[in-house]
């Protein structure tokens, strides 16, 4: 890395380096005017020659200068001069999600599990709302703090709405992680903010599994899954999980933009009312239990919820929001029965839990290798059809000589 501990970049002191990525170098460093720390994330020299990985830069220093949200990394930039091109960014005591989920154990609990897709989904809302889509939400751009929130972090592959593309579609390499993208990305689209919201629904099945829904041997594998295979229910691998936190994790995931949720603040209109994430108050002392009857109460024919499996209302309809945004307070339409451990499956009304998740069209007509074996055949298939063709036009130019 260019610097080390004790140098000097404006007013800013290196602490000490940090880590170096493909596009960029990043500093733990002091700020000397006010003694506060701050990352510095330095572009690679050599790299920033690039016109498309330049402009990439300037508009991420750009979106980081309008950011000013509690699950957001906010800049630190004054706008003065400066000696080279840089971001002087908050730094964040804490961990990436990543490296915190390999030291603790998946699944999650589900109340810290809802706590943290809460303030992940209020994050991607006020992105949104700012014209912003993240295009690459993953573990590794998350920060968990000291006192145990989250923080969406690195926007060098962010999307300002209505900003032109840099590159043409074609040769444009896919923007972010295979495990974490959207079909949409896969297929080369810039992404919306129903892209975020796909990839929020992958993290939560992380969160509640211990395991993503499309795995493979290699990426090809996976991005196929993406656009071709059919999530597990969440309730087949994890039986306590809620079925409307289910129904409200898959219907982020639904393959078709169209069929997700359409905006943050629709998908936390579902996620609120569950209230997983507050610890239950204290119940007073129980009175004396009435003597048990000794007839036994009727099985509710509907009352089994594994059946249900969510097929998405018209998007539209009654359900696509309009107006000033939601309060940070919920205000539930339906009343959610509060998440007790052991509680009935389906207790309390919930619009999600309605949802029907029949199968979706997969995308594309030739199905993807699901492992190193089957992508070798495919490429031995291709291979062997090339060099027949190649084969019979040499024949047949003999024949013709």
């Amino acid at each position: 890395m260019r610097l080390k501990a004790g140098d000097r970049l404006d007013r800013f002191e290196i602490v000490e380096p940090l880590g170096e990525g493909a596009y960029a170098e990043t500093y733990k460093a002091r700020d000397t005017r006010s003694g506060e720390l701050v990352l510095i994330k330095s572009p690679n020299p050599l790299l920033f020659a690039d016109p498309a990985i330049h402009q990439r830069f300037m508009r991420e220093a750009e979106i980081a200068r309008h950011l000013n949200h509690p699950g957001v990394q906010r800049s630190v930039d004054l706008g003065e001069n400066r000696s080279e091109p840089y971001l002087a960014l908050e730094y964040i005591e804490g961990d990436t999600l990543r490296r915190w989920l390999r030291k603790h154990k998946l699944p999650l609990a589900i109340p810290q599990a809802v706590q943290w897709g809460t303030e992940l989904a209020e994050a991607l809302s006020y992105l949104h709302q700012h014209k912003i889509v993240h295009r690459d939400l993953k573990p590794e751009n998350v920060i968990v703090t000291r006192d145990g929130h989250v923080k969406i972090i690195d926007f060098g592959t962010a999307l300002l709405t209505g900003a032109r593309r840099l590159t043409w579609r074609h040769l444009t390499e896919a923007l972010g992680t295979p495990d974490y993208m959207s079909p949409e990305q896969i297929q080369g689209d810039r992404g919306d903010p129903r892209s975020d919201i796909y990839s929020w629904g992958i993290m939560m099945y992380e969160f509640l599994t211990g395991r993503v829904p499309f795995e493979g041997d290699n990426w090809l594998a996976v991005m196929a899954g993406h656009l071709q295979r059919h999530p597990k229910p969440i309730r087949e691998l994890r039986a306590d999980v809620p079925p409307e936190l289910e129904a409200t994790v898959l219907t982020a995931m639904r393959r078709y933009p169209e069929n997700r949720y359409q905006s943050a603040e629709e998908l936390l209109a579902d996620l609120r009312p569950l209230n997983l994430h507050e610890a239950p108050a204290a119940a007073p002392a129980p009175a004396a239990a009435p003597a048990p009857d000794p007839t036994p109460a009727p099985v509710q024919a509907g009352g089994h919820t594994d059946a249900i499996r969510p097929a998405v209302p018209a998007y539209g309809s009654s359900r696509r929001m309009s107006g000033p945004p939601r309060p940070p307070s919920p205000v539930p339409q339906v009343p959610a029965a509060p998440y007790r451990p052991g509680a009935p499956a389906g207790a309390g009304p919930s619009r999600a839990s309605a949802r029907d998740f029949s199968p979706e069209k997969p995308i594309g007509r030739l199905p993807a290798p699901a492992s190193q074996k089957g992508l070798w055949i495919f490429v031995l298939l291709i291979a062997g059809g090339f060099i027949g063709v190649v084969a019979l036009i040499i024949v047949v130019s003999k024949l013709v000589h």
